[in-house]
């Protein structure tokens, strides 16, 4: 709403049309670009294949120091239903779901160890892709 005010308010003037063509120009930019800066510190593991059961280890970077939170993002489309769990080194739940058809689940938690598993136990899965992303936030 805002942006559409200051696009509409930059029309009258006499550079307004290539002002207007300026910032809409900017916008784009950002829209595609700002996506992709804001996972630069983030990871990625596919599942594959995704119609058997495996375990992903979620490892913080080497050059990272303490961790204190971990984001998990899962991303892609199954045919069946499956189930992910989220433990930490030790095998305690953390957090469990039902994941089917077009998969967009975002976890998020305090976390302060180096490292996380994510198990993925396909139901009756048969074909699809799946994307793990995550990002481990350090001091």
């Amino acid at each position: 709403m805002i942006l559409s005010r200051l696009s509409s308010s930059l029309i009258p003037c006499a550079y307004g049309l290539i002002l207007r063509d300026c910032f809409r120009n900017l916008l784009l930019i950002l829209t595609c670009c700002l996506p992709s800066a804001c996972s630069m510190n983030g990871q990625s593991q596919r599942v594959e294949p995704v119609d058997a059961a495996t375990t992903l280890t979620l490892k913080k970077k080497s050059s990272q120091r303490s961790p204190y939170h971990l984001e998990i993002h899962l991303s892609g489309q199954l045919d069946g239903q499956a189930m992910v769990r989220w433990t930490d080194s030790q095998g305690t739940l953390v957090r469990e779901a039902a994941i089917s058809g077009d998969v967009d689940l975002r976890w998020g938690s305090d976390w302060y160890q180096s490292s996380a598993s994510l198990h993925y136990q396909p139901e009756n899965v048969s074909s699809g892709q799946l994307e793990v992303y995550y990002r481990f936030k350090d001091h």
